[in-house]
This record gives C-alpha cells, sequence and structure tokens, in this order.
C-alpha cells in the first residue's frame, strides 16, 4: 500500500479523534470553569502520564528491536510480542502498588501549592486513575507493534475511546461522581480499547497468549531501552516542574497552562503526530538495513511538508482562536479574562509548536539509530534548562514564564538534536531554511491579512462564520500555485 495513502487515512483519523478531543475538553471547561477541581483532575493526568513511562523499559525502543526480531523469523517475533506483554502488566502492577503507597508524598511535589481540599481531591483520581495504566501499557505494546507492521489506521481509532467515553462521562457519571466521573470514564475506555486491539491483532497475526515469559531478544531490548526510558522518565520532569510552579500561583493556574498546552497538543497531532508515526516505522526499517540515502531523503521531504503546514496552523490559530474560544466559553464559567490570558499563553507556546514541527523528525533518526547518549544529553539539557529559565523568570513574570521557558528549552533541545543529526545524515541549514521560506511566507502573508481584517470585522461570530471560510479557501488557492513542491510531495507514492 502507498505510504501516502496509509499517512492520509491516518490523518483522517488523527483529525477526527482531535476534533472529539477538543470537543471534550470545551464541554469539560464550560462545566468546571478555571477552578481547582479541574487543576486536581490535570494534576492526576499528570501522575497518570508519570506512571505510564515506567513501561518505557519495554517500548522506548521497541520497534527496532521487534524489526530485528521479525527480520530473522516472523513467528518468533510474536512470542517477543507475547513475552513483552506480560512484563509490561507486571510491571504495571509493581507502578500501581507503589503510587498507592506513596499518593500523598507524590502530590506534595507536583503541586506544592494544593490546600488540603485539593490534595485529597487528587488522591481520589489518581486511585482510580492508576489502574487504567495496567490497559494503558498493554495497548502501547499493541499499538507499536502493529505500527511496525505497517497497520496504522485501527490503532489509531482506538484512540477515539477515550475522548467519546469522557464526553459521555460528563453528562452521565459527572452529575453523580463530580470530577471523579472522568476518571472513571478514562479506565473504562482504556480496558475496552485494550480488548479490542488484542482482538485486531489476533486477527492480522494469528497470535494467541503463551507460558513464556522470556525471549532472547528481552535482555537486549531492556538494556537498550534502560537508557532510553530514563531519558523519558527524566524528559517527564517537564510537567512535573511546570505543575510544581504552576501551583503557587494560586487556584485555576494549571487548569489555564494547561489548557493552552491542550489546544498546542491538537495542532501537534494535527500536523505530526499521523505523520511521524509511518515516518518513525519507515526510518528504523531503513536505519535497520543501514540505507541512509533513504532516510536523508525521507527526513528532507517529511520536515518541508510538516513545517508548510505548522506555519499555517499558527497563522490561522493567531488570528481566529481568540474569537473561537469566546464563542466558546463566553457565558459559562470562564471569564473574559480567562480567555484573554489563556489565548496569550498560547501565543507565546507557538514557537515552541514550530519547533517540534522541526526536532521530532531529527529525534526520530536518533533514537531510531539507537544513539541513547545522545538523547540523554538533550534530555538532561532540555529538563534543566527549564527549571533554571522558571527559577530566573517566575517571580517577575508569573504565569507568563511558564510558555517561555517551556518554548525556549525545546528550542535548545532542537538545535541539538540538530547538530548531532548532521552525523548521521549530510544536512545543509540554509538549504533546509530555503526548503521552508515559501511556506513561511505564505503564512506570514496571511497572517497579516487576516489580523487587518479582524480589525475591520471585530465581531467574533462575523470573524468564525464568514472570514474563516474565505480565509481557508484563499489560502488553499496560495498554497495550490506556491507550495508546488510540497503538494508533490503529499501526493507521491
Amino acid at each position: 500500500m502507498q505510504l501516502r495513502l496509509k499517512t492520509f487515512r491516518l490523518a483522517i483519523i488523527t483529525s477526527i479523534a482531535v476534533i472529539v478531543r477538543f470537543v471534550f475538553h470545551i464541554l469539560l471547561g464550560r462545566r468546571f470553569g478555571v477552578s481547582w477541581e479541574l487543576d486536581c483532575l490535570f494534576v492526576g493526568f499528570t501522575l497518570f502520564g508519570l506512571s505510564g513511562l515506567a513501561n518505557e523499559y519495554f517500548t522506548s525502543l521497541f520497534i527496532p528491536v521487534f524489526n530485528d526480531v521479525r527480520r530473522d523469523n516472523a513467528e518468533e517475533s510474536l512470542i517477543f510480542v507475547d513475552v513483552i506483554i506480560k512484563w509490561s502488566v507486571l510491571l504495571s502492577v509493581i507502578v500501581i502498588i507503589f503510587v498507592r503507597l506513596f499518593d500523598l508524598w507524590v502530590i506534595k511535589i507536583i503541586a506544592p501549592g494544593f490546600s488540603e481540599e485539593s490534595i485529597l481531591l487528587a488522591r481520589r483520581l489518581i486511585h482510580i486513575l492508576v489502574f487504567a495504566l495496567l490497559f494503558f501499557n498493554v495497548q502501547k505494546v499493541l499499538i507499536f507493534t502493529l505500527n511496525a507492521l505497517h497497520y496504522y489506521a485501527i490503532p489509531a481509532s482506538i484512540r477515539l475511546l477515550t475522548p467519546v467515553v469522557n464526553i459521555g462521562s460528563l453528562f452521565v457519571l459527572v452529575p453523580f461522581y463530580g470530577v471523579s466521573g472522568i476518571a472513571i470514564g478514562n479506565l473504562f475506555s482504556n480496558i475496552l480499547g485494550t480488548l479490542l486491539l488484542l482482538v485486531f491483532f489476533h486477527s492480522k497475526t494469528n497470535w494467541l497468549p503463551s507460558l513464556r515469559f522470556y525471549h532472547k531478544k528481552l535482555p537486549e531490548l531492556i538494556n537498550k531501552s534502560a537508557k532510553m526510558s530514563l531519558n523519558t522518565i527524566v524528559w517527564g520532569f517537564r510537567d512535573i516542574i511546570i505543575k510544581n510552579f504552576a501551583s503557587r500561583l494560586g487556584e485555576g493556574a494549571i487548569t489555564l497552562f494547561s489548557y493552552a498546552e491542550k489546544i498546542i497538543n491538537t495542532l501537534i497531532q494535527i500536523s505530526i503526530n499521523s505523520i511521524v508515526r509511518v515516518y518513525y516505522s519507515r526510518v528504523s526499517e531503513w536505519i535497520s538495513f543501514s540505507k541512509w540515502q533513504k532516510v536523508k531523503d525521507l527526513f528532507i521531504r517529511t520536515t518541508r511538508v510538516s513545517m508548510a503546514l505548522s506555519f499555517m496552523l499558527t497563522s490561522l490559530t493567531i488570528v481566529f482562536l481568540p474569537s473561537l474560544l469566546k464563542i466558546l466559553f463566553l457565558g459559562s464559567k470562564f471569564t473574559f479574562s480567562d480567555i484573554k490570558l489563556l489565548s496569550e499563553l498560547f501565543n507565546v507556546l507557538l514557537i515552541y509548536f514550530i519547533v517540534l514541527s522541526f526536532e521530532t523528525y531529527l529525534s526520530r533518526v536518533i533514537i531510531a539509530a539507537k544513539k541513547i547518549g545522545i538523547v540523554a544529553i538533550n534530555t538532561v539539557t532540555g529538563v534543566l534548562t527549564l527549571y533554571v529559565l522558571l527559577t530566573l523568570l517566575f517571580n517577575r513574570y508569573g504565569i507568563y514564564s511558564l510558555p517561555f521557558s517551556f518554548m525556549l528549552s525545546q528550542l535548545i533541545v532542537c538545535i541539538e538534536y540538530y547538530f548531532f543529526t548532521r552525523k548521521l545524515i549530510t544536512l545543509n541549514f540554509f538549504e533546509l531554511v530555503s526548503r521552508f521560506s515559501k511556506g513561511f511566507l505564505c503564512a506570514l502573508s496571511f497572517l497579516f491579512f487576516g489580523l487587518v481584517i479582524r480589525k475591520v470585522f471585530p465581531n467574533d461570530n462575523i470573524i468564525i462564520l464568514g472570514i474563516l471560510p474565505v480565509w481557508l479557501g484563499f489560502y488553499y488557492i496560495v498554497a495550490k500555485r506556491f507550495l508546488r513542491e510540497e503538494r508533490k510531495i503529499i501526493l507521491a507514492k
């Protein structure tokens, strides 16, 4: 099947998931507003995400090692997957026990500014969410395996379950259990998603669980993944650092930054995630066979499209997001000042989004080449830079220091990855800038055009219902004419 067709299908599914997830967060914000309850929920999700990082010991370099096993023996690769699933379950149980024993201690580290009431609510949420970890980790192993086998659509579709169930939880469970209803819904969606993935995996590979608990490649995977997983865990400290500083700003600060970050993550899922899954699978496979020229060609073509898309989305959101947020949130528990501050935080994070649109593809080359020491250097640099910047800027700039520090630390990491990647594939900075310039200039022109139009038509409904479709239409026409190379790459086989 053509690479572009798989990427296109994955992009469609990812876009649907992004829309559903966005709807959920809008409904969640309208229901709870900028409140201490949502602060607790986001801290709970942060701890859930950090707990899941322990499974990186089996998944961080799973695809490259799985490809090595499959290259030698396809049947043996299924036994390898079966063994990894069992060890993933065992590790999840250990993590669940640890979190249950030390929950209060962990919460106070993540959110030292929480009141006793907030700590107790966060604890209740964590006690529910942590059990979803068992199923979430199994899902990760299955999704990575299916991606390595070039199945992308169904695993991506499974990710739709969580936002769909969460929306249902807002209407069915929240009236009875409050914000805890969201945690209950999250647990249910992870259980259901795991069962569906197991059925699909069996139908495509004839896999059945066995009594095997060991595979000869297990020590290699753990040995190689140990360094990578440690890097991922260290990288996860960024979330702890951000929540730690935000909790000191009072009620709602965690929620506001989390919403700005989630909107950015929506852009990342639209423009990066669907492409990078296919990209990483192919790069990993080609590096296994030392096909470096193919890796370079794919990197250049992919980043050209990614950057053009990120420039367009940046221009689009700067112009239209403030009006969209007013329409969606005003009249709820979000105030006008909340929306204004949220938009300002988001605009700073847009630079982080643009940087990530390039850096992600650099880092995947390094990871696929199993250069874990390089990842370690960049990880430690990024986390330390974030902490130092926040320490220096927090007292003076308050909540604005959060997105600025977040963005600048990512920029430094990107620069490091660029210089390390050049040792594997030949890259010319000025050539890359030249390739990105048309997409940048196109986006900049439409940004200026959009901001002028906003001044002429200040009504939010006119901007979204009238100007937005015209803006998108003209952008498509101009991009079709002036971004021909990017269009050829998208349509290429």
